[in-house]
């Protein structure tokens, strides 16, 4: 999410305002997402999960801001409080991921109490690969930090998967469904792949600006799309199931 300066043909304010659209727009799909789960009832005073619900929603929010704010930063030329806030973006999104992990196993626990306890394990398969994938991309996207032209779109592809959750609860919301058990585990596949509509805009936004599609986004969306169909037949293994059980107890 830096400098475009490694592509002198391409027009930097061009490229700037489309980070920021993307930015702004994972913004509102996030909020908008959750205003009926979350934000409604956390403002009616209505919001009655665990308080891990209630931190894992404020965390995910805050990275969601965090992003936005970070690529303003870029338009704008502040290079150096990019990279100063980048300690805090890192120790942010490590406790972001540590929420995740916390609800994981809180939701496994609570809905094995109402008698769907291998349904939510296997469905805990696709939060929990989803959330490897997430830390390999920021990962990458840190250890390539000198690199600009990588490090931004390995963020862009990072934020549409987060978008899947905020997605997949307009299904759920469609489909008229209760909360009180998991979904079936091929509901995950419809929101990943809307939420990476988004790489798309960024590749045909490449063939625009630079004159070709970066292999950034060729590689990491590829992965992204085997982790989201592979997760599925995955989650029915024996293996990930004794696992899945193991991390239930250990929050248990």
């Amino acid at each position: 999410m830096a400098t475009i300066s490694l592509h002198p043909g391409a027009p930097e304010a061009t490229v700037s305002r489309f980070y920021v659209a993307m930015a702004i727009m994972f913004a509102a799909i996030a909020f908008a997402g959750f205003v009926p789960t979350f934000w409604w009832k956390l403002a009616n005073g209505s919001f009655a999960a665990p308080p891990i619900y209630r931190i894992h929603g404020i965390l995910l929010s805050s990275w969601v801001l965090f992003y936005l704010m970070q690529t303003l930063l870029v338009a704008r030329g502040r290079f150096h409080a990019h990279r100063m806030w980048g300690m805090a973006g890192i120790a942010l999104f490590s406790a972001m991921c540590c929420s995740i992990l916390a609800v994981m196993a809180t939701t496994m626990n609570m809905q094995s109490i109402k008698g769907h306890g291998d349904g939510s394990r296997q469905f805990a398969a696709v939060t929990f690969f989803g959330l490897l994938m997430m830390i390999g991309l920021f990962a990458l996207a840190v250890a390539r930090v000198r690199r600009p032209d990588v490090h931004k779109r390995l963020m862009l592809v990072l934020m549409s998967g987060m978008m899947t959750p905020a997605i997949a609860r307009v299904f759920l919301m469609l489909m008229g469904a209760s909360g009180d058990g998991p979904p079936p585990l091929e509901l995950s596949v419809a929101p990943a792949l809307i939420a990476n509509l988004p790489v798309l805009a960024a590749m045909a936004h490449d063939r625009r600006s630079i004159g070709y599609i970066h292999p950034t986004y060729v590689h990491a969306g590829a992965v992204v799309l085997a982790e989201t169909i592979l997760v599925i037949p995955l989650a029915r293994t024996s293996g990930w199931m004794g696992f899945a059980q193991w991390l239930q107890g250990i929050a248990g």
